[in-house]
């Protein structure tokens, strides 16, 4: 079974996208601690990951971990916003497989709207210093009202690159995202016409995903053990557990009480600080089709996650002994795993 991580290396960012949902100011693990996670990630299987943020390349050690992940045979994508891109590109070149970058429209007024500067010379500059080098390239657009009118002109943009993907992904308010929800939520059926649109260029690298689609099978960690998933109904961040916390497995307890009634919760409530609501859990007690719920029964085993080496190597463990196909493990180098979840989900 093959594992893939999506890993954000950091939280900080040189942009205010609007619509971001990732958190902000949250304190980055060195170095060393980072290449023992890349070490036990290839250990446990893991055959594909990718770099996320914040913006990745403000790490200054990037490279070191990237190069950990390459010697161990790992695919390895880095999305990246390529604002700082082009004084590291050489560096990165036979440590990178794809360079993901986003691109929102062809209309510069639109783009400052939602990333806070132009951006369309900027992607031209990329593809013009990259693809010499042996990069290949893929794309990001998030849909919203504000740059509707604006994704179809893309395609000229990128075409002639050949790119790995194209993904158009509706406008799904999270997190630090919701604050902006008046401004940039695209209904489902303006999403619809647009995916009629991009359908009629017949082009098998353009994916369409729309706010359910978008929804994968994976477990949201961060590296003090903070364990969430993300509900693609109620597009909330969903507190699954907090392993480093000793005196209580939330997530062991909390899937108990989705089984013999609300016994557990008193405690849980009492561990997590706040009241949790078990109607949230239903979903994937009764629609788990990709074994997330005996993931979550491995994880809750580990209580010495203050180590989180060991937390890593034990979940991949367990992780591989029990999910069937292929499940995505995202992880966040947060200092506080509370800082990673919206304070209203519940």
């Amino acid at each position: 079974m093959g594992i893939e991580v999506n890993w954000f290396v950091n939280s900080d960012c040189n942009l205010t996208c609007g619509y971001c949902f990732r958190e902000r100011d949250i304190e980055e693990r060195g170095t060393s601690e980072m290449i023992k996670l890349a070490n036990y990630m290839a250990d446990e299987g893991v055959d594909r990951v990718t770099i996320g943020g914040g913006e990745p390349l403000l790490r200054e050690d990037l490279e070191q971990i990237l190069l950990v992940l390459k010697e161990r045979g790992v695919f390895v994508s880095l999305h990246t916003n390529g604002t700082i891109l082009k004084d590291r590109i050489e560096g990165l070149v036979g440590l990178v497989d794809i360079l993901s970058l986003p691109i929102d429209s062809v209309d510069e007024r639109q783009n400052r709207l939602m990333r806070s500067r132009p951006y369309v010379n900027l992607i031209r500059e990329i593809i013009e210093y990259s693809i010499p080098l042996g990069f290949k390239i893929a794309f990001k657009t998030t849909a919203t009202s504000v740059n509707r009118d604006g994704i179809l002109g893309i395609y000229d943009l990128i075409k002639d690159v050949d790119p790995v993907y194209w993904k158009v992904y509706q406008f799904r308010p999270l997190n630090r995202g919701k604050r902006e929800i008046s401004l940039f939520s695209l209904s489902d059926e303006e999403f619809r016409k647009l995916r009629g649109e991009l359908d009629t260029l017949k082009e098998p690298w353009i994916n369409v995903i729309d706010r359910i689609q978008g929804h994968q099978p994976y477990i949201f960690l961060d590296n003090m053990g903070g364990i969430s998933t993300i509900d693609p109904v109620v597009e909330e961040n969903i507190p699954v557990g907090l392993g480093y916390n000793p005196r209580i497995s939330i997530a062991r307890d909390y899937i108990q009480a989705l089984h013999g009634g609300s016994k557990y919760l008193p405690e849980v409530t009492r561990a997590y600080g706040r009241f949790l609501s078990p109607n949230s859990w239903v979903t994937y007690s009764e629609q788990d089709t990709h074994g997330l719920n005996d993931a979550l029964r491995v994880i809750n085993l580990v209580y010495g996650a203050s180590d989180p080496t060991r937390f890593m190597r034990d979940l991949f463990s367990g992780l591989s002994s029990l999910v069937k196909g292929k499940i995505t493990i995202r992880i966040a180098t947060a200092n506080n795993p509370q800082d990673l979840l919206d304070e209203n989900c519940f």
